[in-house]
């Protein structure tokens, strides 16, 4: 809770495009997209099983998940 606050004093990410780099269970995009309305969200995930179960759970436009590590993804693709 304390980095949500930090964001919204800090940033403002409305209208942006925003990426979290090993988005675990998506909790931090699903929050992210709910409160402050971000124009598209990139959750990268290195681990198969959970990219799929995060693919399966989560269907929303705005957020597309990434299935690779950190040190593969293609930054001319992404930003």
């Amino acid at each position: 809770m304390y980095f949500l606050k930090f964001l919204e004093k800090n940033l403002d990410i409305k209208n942006k495009i925003v990426a979290d780099l090993g988005c675990g269970d998506a909790g931090l995009v699903t929050l992210l997209n709910k409160l402050y309305n971000p124009k598209e969200i990139y959750a990268f995930e290195a681990s198969n099983k959970i990219f799929s179960q995060n693919k399966k759970k989560i269907k929303n436009k705005k957020i597309e998940f990434v299935n690779c590590d950190i040190e593969s993804i293609d930054e001319n693709k992404f930003f």
